[in-house]
């Protein structure tokens, strides 16, 4: 894509380390994806050693996103990756940094572009960060709500659905904003969503 070549040629956010931006992992769905999933950042020990937005990397991010893509009941394969702000960066030597507004602001050209060229059926924003970015790129009233009112919930955005999930990071979950088991059952959700929007999909298609 050249909107890969563009984003790494990028200089706009002074917090960027100078590599590389971490970009989808071949194993995940490529330009025919049929859901997108938004996260936050690179993982300073996962997409910004491997060079990919994976959930084979080996940070807990990663490990806790392996363990709930499988309840949207579609392949991996289905699937692309990628994050709301794009490059490595981070707030003092070995610590990541939060995303700031600008950062956010900054990457979500990159991010629309992406979504225009995969033509994902549904967007999965992983999180605030992803859900802003989205709203940055086309206004997202959700963007303005708190995320527990409209977690998991489906709706029309850019031509396409798009739904909001919790991000599986250990921070999310220490601070106990939503624990491990409703972090599952909100993945469950969207599974069975999904499922049910494809089959009525298909049902109109064969009309």
């Amino acid at each position: 894509m050249a909107v890969r070549r563009e984003a790494d040629a990028c200089t706009r956010c002074h917090r960027r380390l100078p590599q590389p931006v971490p970009w989808n992992d071949p194993r995940n769905g490529g330009l025919d994806a049929l859901v997108m999933c938004v996260l936050e950042a690179p993982g300073l020990h996962g997409a910004c050693l491997t060079g990919q937005v994976s959930p084979d990397n080996d940070d807990a991010t990663a490990r806790h996103f392996r363990a709930l893509v499988p309840l949207l009941r579609i392949p991996r394969r289905a699937i692309y990756m990628t994050n709301a702000v794009l490059h490595c960066m981070c707030a003092a030597p070995g610590r990541m940094a939060i995303p700031h507004p600008s950062e956010i602001a900054n990457c979500a050209p990159f991010l629309l572009r992406q979504i225009d060229a995969v033509q994902p059926w549904l967007v999965i924003a992983v999180g605030r960060t992803a859900l802003r970015a989205l709203d940055c790129g086309a206004p997202l009233p959700w963007a303005r709500r708190p995320l527990h009112t409209c977690v998991g919930r489906v709706r029309r955005w850019y031509g396409r659905f798009v739904t909001p999930l919790f991000h599986p990071s250990q921070r999310v979950l220490n601070s106990g904003q939503r624990t491990w088991e409703q972090q599952e059952r909100d993945w469950r959700r969207v599974g069975r969503l999904l499922t049910r929007l494809l089959q009525l999909e298909m049902t109109h298609a064969t009309a």
